[in-house]
């Protein structure tokens, strides 16, 4: 009980570090496309199911990118809809989250110089409001068009 106790430990240990490894190398690469003066960093945690978020300090000075992977691989609606929509499999969730995540860092990037953060989050408040369901939304759509475009380039490098 105890030795399969510890070989899940270190199994799931293993696989957040082997995730670690592969999005540190794709948030270098975007970061070579995409040039910031932001000092970007990437977390990676255990969870309930596959997420992501994107936290941008006060100063435009620092971001954290937080990615989500499950333990027990269970899939919730969302991530099935992705799935199927984008036709990706269960191992390619944690570069489409991470890729969706960049798109959000990259708009807000972008919408920075003309408006502020307080500007910007009442707008996307406000149209997440007048929606039925998030998905819909237009930034959300083109940020998991981003994350699809993104992960068939990588595909497409790997052969």
């Amino acid at each position: 009980m105890l030795r399969k106790l510890l070989l899940t430990y270190n199994w799931r240990k293993l696989r957040i570090r082997v995730w670690e490894k592969r999005l540190l190398y794709q948030l270098v690469l975007i970061s070579n496309r995409f040039p910031t003066a932001l000092k970007v960093s990437l977390h990676l945690s255990w969870g309930p199911f596959y997420g992501g978020s994107v936290i941008l300090d006060r100063k435009g000075k620092k971001a954290k990118i937080f990615i989500q992977i499950p333990y027990d691989r269970y899939i919730t609606a969302d991530e099935k809809f992705v799935m199927s929509h984008y036709q990706i499999s269960r191992n390619a969730l944690p570069y489409f989250i991470f890729f969706h995540e960049c798109f959000h860092l990259i708009d807000v990037l972008s919408q920075l110089p003309q408006k502020d953060l307080d500007t910007y989050q009442a707008a996307l408040k406000k149209e997440a409001q007048a929606s039925t369901h998030y998905r819909f939304l237009h930034v959300e759509q083109c940020a998991d068009d981003f994350a699809y475009q993104q992960y068939m380039d990588l595909c497409e490098k790997a052969g």
